[in-house]
């Protein structure tokens, strides 16, 4: 007889041991330092005086995040960063924050900043991805709080200067259809047909979020504009399945587990904040599941997507 598989909360617990039985084992194998490379509190060391020159303390996909002498921070983007992006980020994070959305404030235009380059507030804190990973006993707690932190987004009062955002799903679900043809999808496109609109972040995942131990706060507003509110939430939610980021040093299985776990939570947490249907928000998760479903050479990784497509198809009261 098979056994039968652990509680979906007990994941999170069970991952954290692995994760403590790996550092024991490693211990032994150099010198002791203290606390992880992973534990360091990055604003403590991005607070030290940078002298008379900017310091690069930060770099992503899109820019290099420097520290000014002034304390400020300088978010410089790449060259082939569009222009649009640029100014989104520059318009759509100082609305926000006047809006009273926690996030960094985004200063006027200075000769630092009056190119590619954005300057504003330092904030501390770590990026939520990292909590997830190497501490997962807390991470409950913190998955519910980023999802009130996003209804607060989508409760920022509509503006005329925001960027129209729409997101077409019909090639999606086509696609969806030929993946998982034993899955109903019927019921998705009157959910997504049914979402109500409003200011979205875009990029919301855990590493744009950040977490000070009292405060979360919200970064990366290049991809924010005015769309559909739980296609918005239901884009978070793929990218908690889908990060490989987010997930334990744990085995592949558990890894998906928790993730689950995690986006589960999610949504929950989202819905409950805003009144807003679980069912549209899971359908929306699907759709944008999709496009990591069909790319990638992995194999196992698609697969496990797909199944996770699947799942969110189904009607979600049928599952309580």
């Amino acid at each position: 007889m098979r056994p039968k598989p652990a509680p979906l909360r007990a994941v999170a617990l069970q991952a954290e041991g692995l994760l403590f039985a790996d550092r024991k084992r490693s211990a032994g194998s150099g010198p002791r330092s203290g606390r992880q490379p992973e534990d360091r509190d990055l604003s403590l060391e991005f607070g030290r005086s940078a002298g008379s020159v900017r310091r690069e303390i930060g770099r992503g996909t899109q820019a290099v995040i420097y520290r000014l002498p002034d304390g400020r921070i300088e978010k410089a983007f790449h060259d082939d960063v569009p222009d649009d992006l640029i100014e989104r980020e520059r318009r759509n994070a100082r609305l926000a924050y006047e809006a009273g959305v926690p996030t960094w404030r985004v200063d006027g235009p200075t000769a630092v900043s009056a190119g590619r380059s954005v300057v504003g507030s330092f904030e501390a804190g770590r990026p939520l991805s990292r909590i997830l990973r190497w501490r997962p006993h807390r991470a409950l707690p913190l998955i519910r709080r980023m999802a009130r932190l996003h209804a607060q987004i989508h409760a920022t009062p509509p503006d005329t200067t925001f960027d129209k955002k729409s997101v077409s799903a019909e090639g999606a679900l086509r696609r969806l259809r030929r993946l998982a043809p034993e899955a109903d999808f019927d019921r998705v496109p009157q959910l997504i047909g049914a979402s109500e609109s409003g200011f979205c972040h875009g990029d919301l995942s855990p590493s744009n979020v950040l977490w000070d131990g009292e405060r979360m706060l919200a970064l990366d507003w290049a991809r924010s504009g005015f769309g559909a509110l739980t296609a918005d939430a239901g884009r978070t939610a793929a990218i908690i399945f889908a990060s490989r980021r987010i997930g334990t040093p744990a085995p592949a299985p558990m890894g998906r587990a928790y993730r689950r776990l995690l986006a589960t939570e999610y949504m929950a947490a989202y819905c409950a904040e805003t009144g807003r249907s679980l069912d549209e928000v899971r359908a929306w998760a699907a759709v944008f599941l999709e496009s990591k479903a069909t790319s990638g050479p992995d194999v196992g990784r698609r697969a496990g997507l797909v199944a996770e497509v699947v799942h969110l198809v189904q009607p979600a009261a049928a599952e309580r």
